[in-house]
């Protein structure tokens, strides 16, 4: 985890040094280190009971931020990286300041895709410490993957917040019934399904890179 603040300040550093305005991906980034946060504090055997559940809970609650990184893309959609000049050549742009934004929002979207795994993993072993089910597993990540899915079209298109389902939760019932409708159910679908694969693909590669973490 420590690497995953030295790169988040690196990152943000790049930005700030080459001009990249990231005033939204710095509230972003600190949103998506909640999670991992709350996974560790809602899994700490130095909480039982209720303080655990309401851990366990808002961790589920600030889970999607995380993930909500990925849509952050959409703000590289007024930048042009490349053109054709008049004799059909493909010029590339040598802007450092369109470049930088490309790299820092690329470097954001993996530091959130690892946090997202990190905080699920340390979930997921806590639950499941004592249950050794490929299935079990499976169906975990599918239930987090489709809560997910619909916590990021909400963010996105409705601007709803985590804290949200606290300060308005009459907000959150009437949005509730939108997101079944088109089409943000096929949205919701979309990030769902990429949450799961890219977890999933993450889960892979640690298991190949960390063999003993799986033999436990």
């Amino acid at each position: 985890m420590a690497y995953m603040l030295l790169l988040t300040v690196g990152i943000l550093w790049i930005g700030y040094s080459t001009g990249v305005s990231q005033r939204y991906l710095i509230w972003n980034l600190f949103l998506a280190f909640m999670p991992y946060l709350l996974a560790r504090l809602a899994t700490s055997d130095r909480f039982s009971g209720w303080h655990k559940g309401a851990f366990f809970f808002a961790w589920l609650a600030f889970y999607p931020n995380a993930f909500y990184l990925v849509t952050d893309l959409i703000h590289l959609q007024n930048d042009v990286f490349y053109y054709t000049d008049q004799a059909g050549k493909i010029v590339y742009v040598t802007s450092p300041l369109i470049w930088s934004r490309l790299l820092v929002l690329v470097s954001a979207v993996f530091i959130g895709m690892m946090l997202s795994y990190y905080s699920l993993n340390t979930v997921h072993e806590w639950f499941f410490k004592r249950v050794k089910s490929l299935l079990a597993s499976l169906t975990f990540l599918t239930a987090v993957s489709m809560l997910t899915g619909w916590a990021v079209t909400l963010g996105r298109f409705f601007r709803f917040n985590s804290w949200d389902l606290l300060l308005e939760p009459h907000r959150f019932l009437a949005m509730i019934q939108k997101i079944f409708l088109a089409p943000y159910f096929q949205l919701s679908l979309m990030f769902a399904c990429v949450h799961f694969f890219v977890i999933f693909f993450i889960w892979l590669m640690d298991k190949e890179l960390v063999p003993d973490k799986v033999a436990k």
